[in-house]
């Protein structure tokens, strides 16, 4: 899970916060200016000058939301596709909000599908994780996050201090948090399948464990690909399982071993850790042969393929 900040028109995001739109189209004037580097489910956090919440003249992060996909279109094409989720009640409005960017319109327009909005109850100061520094006011800027996974986890953190906003329904609020909650664990799952990453498996293996993926898990829309190629991961009833296809020979030591070793890290980032259940896929005998290596936690399931 990585994270971009980008400037953001204080009209628009204001429109949202005041419409408790859970998806939007995150508009930027300039389709020169694509960003590099962002993928499905990543974060995106608005970066406004908000006077609203006390911040003077300062620029401040007012929320965040995840990454669907990107599009380059028209202003009409834009607003025939998301209408109000541009953060305005009208093209007129639409086309006044980006005017007031830019000279004369652009003939396209860079869009960013976000979903499962956020909205801060108050501002989160970027001076506070050293991020003032590398955006302009422009509406273009952006930059990423450095030491992005301790970052997220401390504006995630900051946030839950002051979740919800007054402007907000009880029932918003709580789903915010929710919302919060889900990502500060994520983000801690997507450090650790860094930290573990995946063994270097042999073509034999690798196409026993698309067969897994192909039949268990690409299957199934819940279920999402973590970092690596073998790394799946779901949320459901708001906890995080982890799903591992192991399809290693059990007739060779070095394998075994080698597949403990990976699943021991596994064990021991996720221990202290509630709401994570792993699930290993493996042959009949690979089980027998893990579970003689070491006892695994109450979290940590095999399931057996034939």
């Amino acid at each position: 899970m990585a994270a971009v900040v980008c400037v953001t028109d204080n009209k628009m995001i204001e429109y949202h916060r005041l419409n408790e739109s859970q998806s939007i189209n995150f508009w930027r004037p300039s389709a020169r200016f694509n960003i590099k580097k962002l993928y499905p489910n990543d974060l995106v956090f608005f970066l406004s000058t908000n006077k609203n919440q006390g911040s003077g003249n300062k620029k401040v992060l007012v929320g965040y939301g995840h990454f669907v996909k990107e599009h380059i279109m028209s202003l009409k094409r834009m607003w025939n596709k998301y209408g109000c989720k541009n953060g305005c009640g009208s093209e007129q409005e639409l086309y006044e909000s980006i005017k007031l960017h830019t000279d004369v319109i652009p003939p396209k327009i860079h869009c960013l599908e976000i979903i499962d909005v956020v909205y801060f109850g108050q501002p989160v100061y970027p001076e506070e994780f050293g991020i003032s520094s590398k955006v302009n006011k422009y509406l273009e800027s952006y930059a990423y996050l450095n030491d992005e996974h301790q970052t997220i986890n401390f504006i995630l953190a900051k946030a839950t201090e002051f979740s919800g906003s007054n402007l907000l329904q009880q029932g918003t609020i709580e789903q915010e948090k929710e919302q919060i909650h889900k990502d500060l664990l994520m983000n801690r799952v997507y450090e650790i399948a860094e930290e573990v990453g995946e063994l270097n498996y042999p073509k034999e293996v690798i196409s026993l464990n698309n067969k897994v993926n192909k039949k268990y898990l690409t299957t199934d829309q819940k279920i999402q690909k973590l970092i690596f190629p073998h790394q799946f991961y779901s949320w459901r009833n708001k906890i995080v399982t982890i799903y591992l296809p192991m399809m290693i020979n059990p007739r060779n030591d070095v394998w075994v071993k080698a597949a403990a070793g990976q699943l021991k890290m596994w064990s021991e980032k996720t221990t202290n850790i509630n709401n994570i259940i792993i699930k290993v896929y493996v042959r009949p005998l690979s089980k027998t042969l893990l579970n003689n290596n070491l006892k695994w936690p109450s979290n940590m399931e095999f399931i057996v393929v034939n």
